[in-house]
Formats: C-alpha cells, sequence, structure tokens
C-alpha cells in the first residue's frame, strides 16, 4: 500500500494502481492550492524537482506526505522575496557602475547579466500576479508609463551593449536602473496590498 498524507488527513492506496507516480499524483496533486512541502518516505523532495519523479514506480509501502497552502499565501511569500531581491540588487548597482568605470568589464558584464536575469524574472513574476488577480495595475496611466519608461531604459541598455558604449551605460545603470526597480517594487507593494485585502475578505 501507499500511504498519502495531505495537510494532515491520511489515505491509503493500492500500487497495483499506478504503474507510475505521474498517475498517482493525478490523482492526488491539490486543486486551487500550492504544494509547499513533499516528502517521500520521510525524505523531503524540492517543490521544483516534482515532475522528475514523474517516471519512478512504486515497490510498495511508500509514504507520501505533501503540505499546502493557498494560492494567495504562496504568491505573497513570493512577492516578499522578490522584495528582498529588489533591496539586495539595488545596494550593488553603484558596484556595477563602478567596475565599469575601474576597466573591470568582464566581471561587471557578468554581474550585468544577473541584474537582466534578475529583471526578466520581476517581469514574468508581474504577468503571474496579474493572471492571478486583476489588480489593473497598468490600467492606471501613470503605472503604465513607468513601465513603458522602463522598457526603454532596458533598450537603452541593450544598445549601450551592443555599441560597447561604457559611458552611456553607466548613465544608465545610475539612473535608469533604479527607475526600474521602483516601478516593480510599486507593483509588488500593489499587489501585496490586494492580496493582504482579498484574504481579509474571504475570512
Amino acid at each position: 500500500m501507499i500511504k498519502v498524507t495531505i495537510d494532515g488527513v491520511t489515505v491509503e492506496y493500492s500500487e497495483n494502481n499506478f504503474s507510475t507516480f505521474w498517475e498517482l499524483w493525478e490523482e492526488i496533486k491539490p486543486k486551487d492550492r500550492v504544494v509547499a512541502e513533499l516528502k517521500i518516505n520521510g525524505q523531503k523532495v524540492p517543490v521544483n524537482k516534482i515532475e522528475e519523479l514523474f517516471s519512478a514506480e512504486f515497490e510498495g509501502n511508500e509514504v507520501i506526505e505533501v503540505k499546502t497552502q493557498s494560492i494567495n499565501q504562496a504568491t505573497l511569500e513570493l512577492i516578499d522575496e522578490a522584495l528582498g531581491y529588489i533591496v539586495k540588487i539595488e545596494a550593488k548597482l553603484p558596484e556595477l557602475s563602478d567596475k565599469i568605470i575601474m576597466g573591470k568589464t568582464n566581471e561587471a558584464m557578468s554581474d550585468l547579466k544577473h541584474v537582466i536575469d534578475g529583471i526578466t524574472a520581476l517581469e514574468s513574476m508581474r504577468e503571474s500576479i496579474s493572471r492571478i488577480i486583476d489588480i489593473g495595475f497598468l490600467g492606471q496611466g501613470h503605472n503604465f508609463n513607468r513601465f513603458q519608461e522602463s522598457l526603454e531604459i532596458l533598450k537603452k541598455i541593450n544598445a549601450s551593449l551592443l555599441e560597447q558604449n561604457f559611458t552611456d551605460l553607466v548613465e544608465i545603470l545610475d539612473s535608469g536602473l533604479p527607475k526600474v526597480f521602483e516601478f516593480y517594487k510599486s507593483f509588488l507593494n500593489h499587489a501585496k496590498d490586494e492580496l493582504i485585502s482579498k484574504r481579509g475578505e474571504n475570512k
């Protein structure tokens, strides 16, 4: 038998009814909730690695424990992580410009790549959150303008990199990138307030 406990509720399944873990997961995966923790036979499995188990077969006597949380709560935690990430990146921006000025180009370009990857992740998060809750953030004219300005700043960074114009690049990093992060902080804080408000309404 396979013992499955989800948020404290235990159900037993016959391993003969499931050829692979994927088939069982399709049966037990939480609906309208997010997996916060998964343990198999006492061993934690990273949530982002669950799909790697789909082809695994059962031997019997497996013990599976799943803890879930609401989509709103999971989103709030992601928002807090993103806001923390922005604070760390903002603190490092002057150092990034200094590296370019000092001629440490390779090191600076590596750091800049991480910053751009981070902004890409923030944009993906903005899109995902906007699908989860309709907060109408970009519907407000000044926010839409700030979003467009952020896109233009990123285009200028890309152009400076292509032209190897490090003088312009430093100026954009110093004066432009903070505006990009201010936009995402504003969006994330607005989304956080909306989610907390909705959580209060659902109590």
